[in-house]
């Protein structure tokens, strides 16, 4: 990567992908895949959660973001890559 390009993600949270790690090299080998947001960022934090789980990332409509955020749980159908809806419970565990 150019050294120019890292100081533009020096505060970025990053995706890389590891390509090889030979036994004998202390580093892998990898690319950089993308930038995510500045380190920090409340939306940054949670898309990093979202990833390192392997959950989907794609972007939710406001209406859902809104009704999670009054719910504590999701209503209706607000994960577009499941293609069924997820019920509400208001049961704690």
């Amino acid at each position: 990567m150019a050294p120019w390009y890292y100081q533009s993600l020096e505060y970025d949270r990053i995706v890389i992908h590891i390509d090889s790690w030979e036994v004998s090299l202390q580093y892998p080998n990898g690319h950089f895949v993308r930038s995510i947001r500045p380190i920090g960022d409340i939306e940054t934090e949670t898309m990093v959660i979202l990833i390192e789980h392997q959950l989907a990332t794609t972007t939710f409509s406001k209406a859902c973001w809104k009704v999670s955020l009054v719910h504590s749980g999701w209503a209706g159908n607000c994960s577009p890559s499941l293609g069924y809806p997820v019920p509400f419970t208001d049961e704690s565990p």
